[in-house]
């Protein structure tokens, strides 16, 4: 179980190895809303093509680094390790005595010293510590008093039941949020020091085990010292190139094995190494004790990696693979001069000296590792104390993620300055600060940690939270400046081509953009934002009957932003847009590519609509406090939804308040409002609104053309057919297709009127003289409505108006008739 957890967290450190940075900075993807007016066909009348001037939104989609995320799962597998790792160790020294059982006791009380107990319980004494270790040290001394009748899996069992109590009890009583993060966030500091030690104990292992390979295939008699020099020259020189590159005295390579991978080997190796050592040496059992040790250590360091590189904790990492490397060069060389020192004759007369290699019969193994420690010593002297620095900034940043997932920002902030003050230009510092920066709307603060956390080792997040901060500065060519030099840097990564094409998509530099978006597509992998702004640039800049074909061209993801400028693309070629899915919380805002695809879809005649979005679906939608910022897009939805698939006359309604608002789109909401009117035969009131909008091209063609008399006539044939439909029970519906057709209006009023619907018949004709105030049939009708209900005044109103619009001989009539009304109802008084 022991090997299989090391093995668990070793695959989780070569994960965080890999990630780097993005462990903990992912990538948002920020859309942008965009509007512009464009060109649709909107009536065919005759052989005439009246074109409406109407809104349209598109999204353009960028990246920019997600804020800081504290990797709660490293931090929880460390504090299973060392937890783990010290059970194991101390479950192998209970069965010792002497100076092993004090060593496991003072591992014991430095671990629980480290853990910072008394934070948790926000107290100044040291009583949480005292109470943990007379726990834990009650449960080591009766494990080693009763050694004889535990054997190793029940030892470990008592400790995974005191470990749980222990856990618990910081559970139950903590009056912190995060008592856990704090127990492993401080517990970093006993973690490192069983690293360094664990380290330097198996980093001779590789070097020991190409001796044993070397040594096992030698021939008696025939010289291994040429075999042994070779191996031991790779293993220098790898150490050596691996020094100089953390040193920064050549430049990375890709064959130069990582320090992280060395450290694994050797685990690996040091299985069989530690063995050897333990029986040649004869200290103790390897089954019975040694085993346990080994494994715990393991536990412990590789919990320390695996957090280090999976929480990007740069300091820290750098300063284990200076450490490893510097261990490995120093061991090795000694050990190689231990190895020639006592075992030369063997190697040259070809003999198995593998099989007493921890045997020497001149200097012992100890003057070996005594020497190495003074190569380390002077090794680590050279940097001047700056891996002192590197080891505070590491744990500094490990508590500075404590209190930030805490929610405690300034005491975070506090630990991360002092990380960045120990280590200027370490990334994980300054891209914490530049994040808590941004977050906090301060992008002059936020450009200077980006520049920090990119000085020493460049990376795309600085590189593109530099970008969007020095832009929100107006910075403009500052902005593209950087993402360039990135480029050069980092030439194959899409987000770079991306955010480059949107600020130069600002510039108006269309020809770069398009080869920009172009390379992003070729790099990408997902390419969801790529294929929405492809499909922005040609909204933005392509031909109308081109834009079929790129459309085709981009693919099909499945996201909101790509279905909203596909149906951008629908409505300027006039194609059917199909609204096949939208989902979102009813408690929550739309966001800008769900908006998109729905105004775009509403506002689309030809709607295939698949899900339950309706006009009261908008209306929700537009009550909803948080999308104040969408009212009016979301009204001009409404009607559009109202006027071509529920109801005509309230969309015109609606329609027609946004055409008398303040908004800067009033004249193209009047454009659209008198073509709606017009195709529904209100001429009067169509031509008043087009002329409103500063359409005087239309109002010209259309006064001159001898529309309307044909507009009549397909009024009258139009009202003759749904007339010959009309029934009591289905006139609301056929009323829905010609809320302004007078004469078919007039079919519905007298229906309803001989069917004892009086009321229902004025108001009729009422709501529709809102709209058609000139026409005679209308007013005629209206007017005998209103005298049927003695409503005597409402006629004489609209005689007013008939007189300016009838002539004579459809006037006369009327007016006796209003005349006989009055009298009649003056006589009756």
């Amino acid at each position: 179980m022991g090997a299989l957890l090391v093995l668990v967290l070793s695959g989780y450190a070569v994960w965080g190895w890999i990630n780097g940075p993005e462990n903990i900075f992912g990538w948002d993807v920020i859309t942008e809303l965009k509007e512009k007016a464009v060109q649709t066909p909107a009536l065919y009348f005759d052989q005439f093509s009246f074109s409406a001037t109407t809104p349209l939104w598109y999204v353009t989609e960028s990246y920019a680094p997600s804020p800081l995320k504290v990797n709660g799962l490293a931090y929880a597998l460390l504090l299973g390790g060392i937890l783990a790792g010290v059970s194991l160790i101390l479950a192998g020294l209970s069965r010792l005595r002497g100076a092993w059982f004090l060593a496991g006791a003072l591992l014991l009380g430095g671990v629980l010293a480290s853990f910072r107990l008394e934070s948790i319980f926000l107290v100044s004494r040291n009583w949480p510590f005292l109470v943990a270790f007379a726990l834990a040290g009650g449960t080591y001394f009766l494990t080693n008093l009763y050694a004889r009748r535990l054997d190793i899996l029940k030892t470990s069992l008592i400790w995974l039941g005191v470990w749980l109590v222990f856990l618990a009890g910081v559970k139950g009583f903590s009056v912190i949020n995060e008592p856990f993060l704090s127990v492993s966030a401080f517990g970093v500091t006993a973690a490192l020091v069983m690293a360094f030690i664990f380290i330097f104990l198996i980093s001779h292992e590789i070097l020991a085990a190409l001796y044993t390979l070397v040594s096992q295939n030698s021939e008696k008699g025939k010289n291994s010292l040429p075999q042994v020099l070779v191996v031991t020259a790779v293993f220098l020189v790898n150490a050596v190139l691996i020094y100089l590159e953390n040193a920064r005295r050549i430049d990375k390579s890709s064959f130069v094995v990582s320090p992280l991978l060395l450290y694994i080997f050797s685990l690996i190796t040091g299985l069989w190494g530690f063995r050897s050592l333990s029986g040649q040496r004869g200290w103790f059992s390897f089954q019975g004790v040694g085993a346990w040790i080994y494994l715990g250590m393991a536990l412990a360091t590789t919990g320390i990696l695996g957090m280090a590189y999976a929480t990007a904790n740069t300091p820290m990492t750098e300063l284990l693979e200076d450490y490893i490397s510097i261990a490995f060069l120093s061991v090795g060389l000694c050990f190689f001069v231990h190895v020639a020192l006592n075992f030369w004759p063997m190697i040259k007369a070809g003999l198995p000296f593998h099989k007493v290699i921890y045997k020497p019969p001149f200097s012992p193994l100890l003057l070996a590792r005594v020497a190495a420690l003074f190569v380390m010593f002077f090794l680590f002297s050279m940097k001047n104390r700056f891996s002192w620095f590197q080891l505070r900034a590491g744990i500094s940043n490990a508590i500075g993620d404590f209190y930030l997932e805490e929610g405690d920002g300034k005491s975070a902030e506090a630990y991360y300055k002092s990380a960045a003050n120990y280590d200027l230009n370490n990334q994980r510092s300054n891209l914490s600060l530049a994040s808590m920066a941004a977050q906090a709307g301060d992008p002059l603060s936020a450009t200077w940690f980006y520049q920090q956390a990119g000085a020493k080792t460049p990376n795309t997040v600085s590189l593109i939270g530099k970008s969007r901060s020095l832009e929100q500065q107006d910075m403009f060519f500052d902005a593209v400046f950087v993402l360039k030099e990135g480029l050069r840097q980092f030439p194959e990564d899409h987000r770079l081509y991306t955010n480059l094409a949107r600020l130069q998509a600002k510039a108006g530099m269309t020809d770069s953009v398009l080869l920009n978006l172009d390379r992003a597509l070729q790099l990408c992998k997902n390419c969801g934002p790529e294929n929405v702004n492809f499909l922005a640039f040609w909204i933005d800049n392509g031909r109308p009957e081109k834009l079929a074909e790129m459309r085709d061209l981009a693919g099909r993801p499945e996201g909101y932003s790509f279905l909203a400028n596909r149906a951008a693309i629908d409505r300027l070629t006039g194609a059917e847009t199909v609204l096949e899915k939208f989902s979102v919380a009813p408690d929550s805002s739309l966001d800008m590519g769900r908006a998109a695809y729905l105004l775009n879809a509403m506002s689309n005649a030809s709607l295939r609509n698949e899900t339950k979005i309706n006009a009261a679906s908008l209306l929700a939608f537009q009550k909803n406090p948080l999308n104040d910022a969408l009212y009016e897009q979301l009204t001009w939805a409404y009607a559009h939804q109202k006027f071509y698939r529920e109801n005509k006359t309230e969309g015109i309604r609606q329609l027609a308040s946004l055409a008398e608002s303040p908004s800067k789109l009033a004249p193209l909401y009047n454009q659209n409002l008198g073509l709606w009117l017009m195709r529904e035969g209100a001429y009067s009131e169509a031509l008043k609104r087009l002329e409103k909008a500063g359409d005087t091209a239309s109002v010209k063609l259309l006064s001159g053309a001898d529309l309307k008399a044909k507009m009549n006539e397909k009024l009258k044939a139009q009202a003759d057919e749904l007339g010959r439909e009309l029934t009591l029970e289905n006139h609301a519906e056929l009323e829905k297709k010609a809320p302004l057709n007078p004469w078919f209006l007039v079919k519905v009023a007298d229906l309803l009127s001989k069917n004892g619907k009086g009321l229902e018949a004025y108001n009729t004709l009422f709501y529709a003289l809102e709209f058609l105030p000139d026409s005679p049939v209308l007013l005629s009708a209206y007017i005998h409505k209103a005298l049927d209900l003695s409503m005597t005044e409402y006629a004489e109103d609209a005689l007013v108006k008939a007189r300016t619009v009838m002539s004579d001989e459809e006037f006369w009539p009327l007016e006796n008739a209003v005349e006989a009304a009055r009298k009649k109802g003056s006589d009756f008084n």
